[in-house]
């Protein structure tokens, strides 16, 4: 981890001790900075070219890159292996077999951590070989601490990469242990602008042995695919620069083997293409909350123009799964679908490129429920309880701009993914008329909200109120102050002047 952050200064170190004594002054840009969403334009001449000030922003730097880049490693102390999910939707159990209760699925190509004493199989109750994982792609809360969720995979369902230890818990980028291990610290080491990292924005979408429209191939038969990969799959791309043709040339590794830890996965890499206009980029932000700048606008705009509305419409129909966070077609319909967390989880993967945990009750737990209902927009979350207990999550899809100015959610339960509008759903006209901790559904739940991005302007109203009544009570006390020192200043003159009269 160390090494990145000597790499990001490397890169910017130039930028910070520039003649022109341009220097980040405040914590907002440093985060900017350090979140590579500005190019120091946001800095002043106000700092000046001081070297003290120049030393101490640098130290700054130091300790909120440190702390920020710890806090969030996703490397589980107990790790024996670095592995990558080779079949398209696996199920993850709680116990060494599938007779545990399921929580979770893994994507096609998503790595994952293998832990324990040692990378011995576990015999599992039904007969296979398991071992026991940690997924860094599907967080888990707790004590404010964010963690890979801990599960049980079967062995035949990954290749393991990687088993040098101390090589995994001391690199700086993480893409070297696993190609499509999505990581703080991997922003550092890719270069500006230029992501190596792409997500399935689809419903589902298909790898093909070869680009499909390439009609001196004749195009592509059902023998040409690779695999069916699903909303939400992380795939690396082989190059940065869009292509002409509509395809993107990814890299990807199949089979259930194992390198030992002096070789390299390049070797076992393949290629594959997918249909560009069903990925995007992916590049994650090393925010703790989403920046407000991708907030949507408010609720008076069209909701269909949001991404995560966009995105979650088009999930509408799908089914629902215990553990399921998968979208396949027909040929995997017993084995596809969505849990309530499993579908709001992808949604802001795919829409924000933002990970947030796999389950309600850590949705629920790692998000910021002191927002007001003012800062309530599209895109945050309502969540119902019984007793203490979180039994659903859904997202505000926002508000039609015309018509009757209905207002969405989109959520899993049991009967699918679907669209309501929160007067059906909750009983109410209205979100801004949720009161937290009210009785909802003739008193069958309670209601809660919450949000993973930074406080909006109308949620901070009272505060930016305040502290304008204070700017100007301060201004008219200096101004009074000033008059007044000015008055005592003459009358102190006038004074000196007659005793020097006198004195004469």
């Amino acid at each position: 981890m160390a090494d990145g952050v000597v790499r990001l200064f490397e890169r910017n170190l130039k930028k910070l001790s520039s003649p022109k004594g341009k220097l980040i002054y405040n914590v907002a840009d440093l985060q900017k900075w350090v979140d590579g969403l500005t190019d120091l334009t946001c800095l002043t001449k106000i700092v000046g070219s001081s070297k003290f000030l120049s030393f101490f922003v640098f130290i700054m730097i130091i300790i909120y890159t440190t702390s920020v880049y710890g806090a969030n490693s996703m490397v589980p102390s107990n790790v024996v292996g670095a592995a990558i999910a080779t079949s398209p939707n696996a199920f993850v159990y709680s116990g060494a077999g599938s007779t545990f209760d399921r929580i979770s699925q893994i994507h096609y190509q998503e790595c994952l951590f293998i832990i324990g004493d040692d990378l011995n199989t576990i015999s599992g109750t039904d007969g296979q070989e398991w071992m026991k994982v940690s997924l860094p792609m599907q967080l888990t809360y707790s004590n404010t601490t964010q963690m890979g969720t801990v599960g049980y995979l079967k062995r035949s369902d990954i290749y393991i990469l990687n088993t040098d230890k101390t090589k995994i818990t001391s690199s700086s980028n993480l893409l070297e242990i696993c190609p499509t291990m999505s990581d703080y610290s991997t922003l550092i080491t890719v270069a500006d602008g230029a992501s190596k990292l792409i997500i399935v924005k689809s419903k589902s979408s298909q790898l093909f042995k070869k680009k499909c429209n390439d009609q001196t191939n004749g195009g592509c038969t059902k023998s040409d695919i690779i695999s069916e990969v699903s909303f939400g799959t992380i795939l690396k791309r082989q190059s940065s620069e869009s292509s002409n043709d509509g395809w993107v040339a990814v890299f990807i590794i199949r089979g259930n083997g194992s390198l030992s830890s002096s070789q390299s996965y390049d070797s076992l890499q393949e290629s594959a293409y997918i249909n560009e206009s069903e990925t995007k980029t992916f590049e994650e932000s090393i925010r703790s909350l989403i920046s407000v700048t991708l907030r949507p606008l408010a609720d008076a705009s069209d909701w269909t123009l949001h991404a995560i509305s966009q995105f979650g419409s088009s999930m509408i129909g799908g089914k629902y799964l215990k553990g399921g966070r998968t979208s396949m077609n027909v040929d995997y319909m017993e084995s596809t679908g969505f849990d309530a967390a499993g579908i709001v989880q992808l949604l802001y993967l795919v829409s924000y490129c933002k990970r947030i945990p796999r389950t309600m009750t850590d949705i629920f737990n790692a998000a910021d429920t002191e927002i007001s209902i003012n800062g309530f927009h599209v895109g945050d979350l309502i969540f119902l309880k019984s007793n203490t207990i979180v039994t659903n999550v859904m997202v505000y899809a926002g508000k039609e701009a015309s018509g009757n100015g209905n207002e969405f959610i989109i959520e899993a339960t049991e009967s699918g993914i679907r669209l309501m509008t929160v007067k059906d759903r909750l009983g109410l006209s209205s979100v801004r008329d949720m009161t937290k901790g009210a009785s909802v559904l003739n008193n069958q739940y309670t209601i809660y909200w919450g949000s993973y991005f930074e406080r909006s302007v109308q949620d901070q109203k009272q505060i930016i109120e305040i502290l304008l009544y204070v700017f100007v009570l301060g201004t008219i006390a200096l101004a009074c102050g000033f008059f007044a020192v000015k008055h005592i200043y003459k009358r102190i003159k006038i004074h000196f002047k007659g005793y020097k009269k006198q004195t004469i």
